[in-house]
């Protein structure tokens, strides 16, 4: 079973995804129920009860869609009640929604292997539906003789067997009727309607009512029902005809209207792009000889430093107090310089985002300058802004942080948090909560900065206040270190949102 919101493949003796931390109580009860209405419908297959089992069925799909083997069963009870074109539709969706369904191949490669028996079909629904337009316009005989040639070349159409039986019902030969209604319920032996027609009869004998009023010897020759297989030529040819006048008016249409427009279409069409392509050279070749040039100095390049931890490293000295130094500060926009590493940065974090690894996109994402980007990668990049300030995002950040943190899982939830607190730096909560995992990993030097930075910088907060107490414990420190000179907290703790980073798009 999977995750109906990521696709991951589910534990069933969870109640939660493990992926993305979805709930799946109720899921799980719905595609159970999904599967105990497809169990008694291949009880009900199995017994010859295909009207019953297609309810069950379509019950089935209701509950869950994507339920294959209930809807590879559902085309085969549509075949086997003379419906072979709902066959053919409930397979290929099933194709559709399991490339690997190698039942629903087998049972479309036959159909196509028998293209005269679908033909058959096709023309049988024909005659069925105009020896219906004959019942409605009370022409009873044509339509019953329509319909026994219908029944002799297709012995399982449920839908003939009922609609002869009911024009005989009208005549009052109900003998003839019942034959009927015999043969289709051994076709289809929970056939509803033809159940009531039988009902209706046997009342109407109980009451007395008239029998059959055929002439003597008619029964004998209702029984011969004549096997014809008959090709409506003068139909064919005419329908022929018209196909061939359609494709001469279509082709002089095409020749004199649709070809000379589309022609000049695609030659102005070529033009623009050659436009825009020479526009685009000419954009880039500027920025290559503006950065090959600020390239000489190296005071305007800027750097991007980055410390890295292990995180799987324990620290199990006491550290002194010398040990903490006061590290930077929570990172703010770090804009790569280089047009071409600025190019590979916005790749790298739409594949990360795909993975999906959030953690990681976040820190690529606050590493490439908007004011660098190419034609394409300026619409990745506002995507990207769009989807990591959306409120979907950080939730299903936080709650992997939780499950990560109650799971013991300290290195993979501080990634979470610190990804957090870069979304969300107006928030106290997710930087102190980095500082709790990696105090509890052992990193204690990682803690201490994320204690420091929660206190200096929210000092009016609960997580604020704790901070600071935890700060001291670890260093020993009596005091915190106080914030370098010249910051502004403001700078630091104020939200972004996806409109301040597509506002920097200079293109």
């Amino acid at each position: 079973m999977y995750c109906y919101r990521c696709n991951g493949t589910l534990d069933l003796g969870r109640d939660t995804c493990g992926k993305c931390g979805t709930d799946i109580r109720i899921y799980k009860k719905i595609v159970y129920a999904s599967n105990r209405a497809y169990n008694s419908a291949l009880v009900k297959a199995n017994s010859r009860n295909l009207s019953g089992a297609r309810e069950d069925l379509k019950q089935s799909l209701y509950l869950y869609k994507k339920n294959i083997m209930a809807r590879n069963l559902l085309g085969l009870v549509e075949y086997a009640l003379g419906e072979p074109a709902e066959a053919l539709k409930q397979w290929v969706i099933a194709k559709n929604l399991a490339s690997d369904n190698r039942d629903a191949d087998r049972y479309i490669n036959a159909m196509r292997r028998s293209s005269k028996e679908m033909d058959s079909e096709g023309h049988g629904v024909k005659k069925l539906n105009q020896a219906l337009t004959y019942a409605r316009n009370d022409a009873d005989d044509l339509a019953v003789i329509q319909l026994k040639k219908v029944i002799s070349v297709h012995p399982n159409m449920t839908k003939a067997y009922n609609l002869l039986a009911l024009l005989y019902m009208k005549t009052q030969r109900t003998e003839q009727a019942k034959r009927v209604l015999r043969n289709c319920l051994q076709v289809d032996t929970g056939n509803v309607t033809a159940l009531r027609y039988l009902k209706d009869i046997e009342e109407t004998e109980a009451a007395g009512g008239a029998r059959n009023v055929g002439t003597v010897g008619e029964n004998e020759r209702e029984q011969l029902i004549i096997p014809v297989r008959f090709r409506d030529y003068g139909t064919y040819l005419s329908n022929a005809l018209y196909i061939l006048l359609g494709l001469v008016i279509g082709l002089l249409i095409a020749w004199f209207v649709i070809v000379p427009g589309r022609v000049e279409k695609k030659t102005g069409d070529q033009e623009a792009n050659l436009r825009s392509l020479e526009s685009e050279i000419g954009s880039l070749q500027d920025k290559v000889n503006y950065y090959e040039a600020s390239a000489q100095s190296t005071d305007e390049i800027v750097s991007i430093e980055t410390t890295e931890h292990d995180p799987d490293e324990v620290t199990t000295e006491e550290p002194s107090t010398e040990a903490f130094v006061v590290e930077s500060l929570p990172k703010k926009p770090e804009w790569i310089t280089s047009w071409r590493l600025n190019q590979e940065a916005v790749v790298n974090c739409v594949n990360q985002y795909n993975q999906p690894d959030y953690p990681a996109t976040i820190n690529t994402f606050f590493t490439i300058n908007p004011t660098l980007l190419s034609a394409n990668n300026e619409t990745h990049y506002r995507n990207l802004a769009a989807l990591l300030f959306d409120s979907q995002v950080s939730q299903i950040m936080m709650r992997a942080a939780a499950n990560q943190f109650n799971s013991n899982q300290f290195a993979a939830a501080a990634s979470f948090y610190d990804a957090l607190a870069l979304l969300h730096p107006e928030n106290a909560y997710f930087i102190y909560h980095a500082g709790r995992a990696y105090e509890n990993l052992g990193q204690t030097e990682l803690a201490a900065n994320r204690y420091w930075q929660t206190a200096v910088l929210y000092p009016g907060t609960s997580e604020g206040a704790n901070s600071a107490q935890r700060y001291m414990q670890l260093t020993g420190n009596p005091e915190l270190p106080p914030l370098p000179s010249g910051t502004e907290i403001s700078d630091y703790t104020r939200g972004y949102t996806a409109d301040y980073f597509t506002d920097q798009i200079t293109n």
